[in-house]
């Protein structure tokens, strides 16, 4: 999973503290379940794309010092709850990142493109 936490950019603008991102993440008028799934399921997900909307200029990059720590799931059945969870996250996510303006690409490939595959597929 790919997040664009940061507290400040290079600049020294606040990321986190911006007013816009904190209005339209800490909503609380979620009625529909494409919005639950977006906000309840994957509020990481959803946090980066508001981030890469609100901060077009900005992109994601692969830092591979990062470290993630997590609990490991014990049983089958919670590795499947956890599973059906990501995906369904994931899929209106991907939605959401189609209305993002700018996303980067390489020669004659969009990341737009991208997205859209992952969906289709």
């Amino acid at each position: 999973c790919f997040t664009m936490y940061r507290i400040i950019n290079d600049d020294g603008k606040p990321l986190l503290a911006d007013d816009h991102v904190y209005a339209e993440y800490l909503r609380n008028d979620i009625d529909s379940l494409h919005e639950q799934n977006l906000f309840h399921l994957g509020e990481d997900r959803m946090l980066t794309t508001l981030l890469l909307h609100f901060f077009p200029d900005h992109c994601l990059t692969y830092v591979p010092e990062a470290q993630c720590f997590t609990i490991v799931p014990h049983t089958l059945r919670i590795l499947f709850s956890q599973r059906r969870r990501w995906i369904n996250s994931t899929y209106h996510n991907l939605l959401e990142l189609t209305k993002v303006k700018t996303m980067c690409g390489v020669l004659c490939c969009s990341m737009k493109t991208v997205v859209w595959l992952d969906l289709i597929a």
